[in-house]
């Protein structure tokens, strides 16, 4: 494999072979294009010799050094016609280039600060005939910007004498002005700005000569290359004409003719050159890869030496390695070993604790059963004398309440019916006193004897009658009263106010019999017949077979209510016994007429 070093120098000896070699050939490497132009026979002032000359020399070496150039070579003595047009070609020409160049010889002139060049067929005789017969630098240059080349080059070897300022040019200067340069743009003078430059005498100017002999030198850039031009003209004219310059800050570097030829180099000095590298590096590789190059010699030599002190650097630092990882596995292995066996210590501590708890909790579960067990036959059996003594208890009070409920009916049958007999007797004596129809026996008693209490206890009485329960039998209409009386007007399909209670709802409820309401019976309690009685657990009915079982009051009711209206009839009679019968019931209304009688 080839190593950092090596590569390094291969890249190096290929770079030193492969660029000089496109740099020496410029028009392989980039696109160069250049308009050059010399004006020698003018028509209407004195010729000049050398500016065809010059024009040629140049376009010669510029063709040599891979320029194309603008109409296939030199543009010779130029009308303004021919002039604007082979300006405006150029600027066609260099659309996209690398480097553009202009070169111009012949007569140039400054008017008010601007340079203008001179066709062959100017003839000015004022001032403002510059602007028409002459071509203005600027636009020269404004072309050379819109074709955007990346490098333009601008030579004028233009600074002669005026040779119109006989002739009604007085304004126009000798020499030309300085000129600012665009960016990436160079201007070359012959001569410094306001100067006259040689014309020279041996068919080339000294400028034109020099610039020709230092654009085929390599290695020159454009600034020594500009540079050199203006050393050999000071020099050919002893320091009459200094060349001068303009330029703007220029991206890259520029070659006419290339790079110069490399040096040869001393082997030794190579050698000593990758020695040092290798040196730096210093590793096994590096040494390898320079004695792949160099296999004998002084400083094949020492790299071995290197080498060799490397590899044995390597081998004990391996052994060191091999002996500290040895070392550090056998101390990895030994608290393997004794986590191993404190884990085995730790298992048999914990199924030792394990065993003991199971034990524990089975012995404490098997008491806690056992007390659950014993403490539920307790529950039980005190629950089962609970219910026994309950059972006792309830059979006692039914027992009781039938005696109580028998005796109550007898003596209501009693008062009923000596009721009765006495509101016959009574009724004959009344009409025959009074002269006045009487009540029929079992009609409802005046509305003068009867109270809103009374009223709302005899409905409460006729409700009961007819199976539709109205609670406690008092003088308060409750909500147990009214949803007894919603029960009657469901099933009697009547439609009863239940919320006020008058005779009308009296009247309508006491005409009624039988049951109307459903018989329900509550918890503990069994429908028997029309009747509900206690449900009687095996060990009671065992003790009463046979016994007299308690009726549910009805008939006691139904006597109440039946003797209550009775009554009320014969204590209007002014009975005072029926008065004092119905007061001590609770009924208001006969207190009163008893306490005014």
């Amino acid at each position: 494999m080839t190593s950092r070093f090596g590569f390094a120098r291969a890249i190096l000896a290929c770079g030193l072979c492969v660029f000089p070699s496109l740099l020496a050939s410029p028009a392989q490497a980039d696109t160069r294009v250049a308009l050059v132009v010399g004006n020698s026979e003018y028509k209407f002032v004195a010729p000049l010799g050398n500016p065809a000359n010059d024009a040629r020399l140049i376009a010669k070496t510029l063709t040599g050094l891979g320029f194309k150039l603008v109409g296939n070579g030199p543009q010779l003595d130029l009308s303004k016609a021919q002039f604007d047009q082979a300006v405006q070609d150029f600027g066609n020409e260099i659309q996209g280039a690398d480097v553009a160049l202009f070169y111009y010889a012949g007569h140039g002139v400054q008017v008010r600060g601007a340079n203008y060049l001179v066709p062959v067929s100017a003839n000015p005789t004022r001032e403002i005939d510059v602007d028409f017969q002459m071509l203005d630098v600027n636009l020269v240059l404004r072309e050379m910007e819109y074709g955007r080349a990346k490098l333009n080059l601008v030579i004028l070897d233009a600074c002669r004498n005026n040779p119109f300022g006989t002739r009604g040019l007085r304004a126009a200067s000798g020499g030309l002005a300085q000129m600012q340069a665009p960016e990436g743009t160079l201007i070359s003078f012959a001569t410094q700005p306001g100067n006259v430059a040689q014309d020279g005498a041996d068919g080339d100017s000294p400028f034109s000569k020099a610039l020709a002999d230092t654009m085929r030198k390599p290695g020159l850039d454009i600034f020594r290359a500009f540079n050199e031009v203006g050393l050999l003209v000071s020099r050919a004219t002893n320091g009459e004409q200094q060349p001068w310059m303009s330029l703007s800050p220029i991206k890259g570097d520029f070659y006419f003719a290339g790079l110069p030829e490399p040096p040869k180099s001393d082997p030794m000095i190579e050698q000593s050159r990758y020695y040092d590298a290798a040196a730096r590096i210093d590793t096994r590789e590096a040494w390898d890869s320079f004695l792949s190059f160099y296999k004998t010699g002084y400083y094949a030599d020492l790299a071995r030496a290197e080498r060799k002190k490397i590899v044995a650097a390597e081998e004990a630092k391996a052994k060191a390695e091999a002996e500290a990882a040895a070392k550090a596995e056998a101390q990895r292995q030994a608290k393997l070993a004794a986590l191993a066996q404190e884990q085995r210590e730790a298992e048999a501590k914990s199924a030792r604790d394990a065993a003991l708890k199971a034990a524990r909790d089975a012995v404490a579960a098997e008491k806690a059963q056992r007390e659950a067990e014993a403490k539920a036959a307790q529950e039980a059996l005190e629950k089962a004398e609970r219910e026994t003594a309950a059972a006792k208890a309830a059979q006692q009070s039914a027992k009781a309440a039938q005696l109580a409920a028998e005796k109550s009916a007898n003596d209501l049958k009693e008062a009923l019916e000596k009721a009765k007999q006495d509101t016959a007797a009574n009724a004959a004596k009344h009409l025959a006193d009074n002269k006045v129809a009487a009540l029929a026996p079992g009609s409802t008693p005046p509305l003068n004897l009867l109270g809103s209490t009374d009223v709302i206890r005899l409905v409460k009485v006729h409700l009961q009658e007819v199976g539709c329960d109205p609670g406690v039998l008092s003088g308060t209409w409750d909500k147990k009263g009214q949803h007894a009386l919603e029960e009657f007007n469901k099933y009697a399909h009547t439609e009863l106010n239940t919320n006020t209670i008058n005779v009308d709802t009296l009247e309508a409820v006491r005409a009624r019999t039988g049951r109307i309401c459903p018989l329900t019976c509550g918890r503990g309690m069994r429908i028997e017949g029309d009747r509900c009685v206690p449900v009687k657990s095996a060990n009671t009915e065992s003790e009463e077979n046979g016994g007299a079982k308690p009726s549910s009051g009805k008939a006691t009711r139904s006597a109440s209510g039946s003797s209550a209206g009775d009554l009320l009839y014969r204590c209007r009679s002014k009975d005072k016994d029926a008065c004092r019968t119905l007061c001590e019931a609770g009924f208001s209304g006969p207190c009163r007429l008893l306490n005014r009688r």
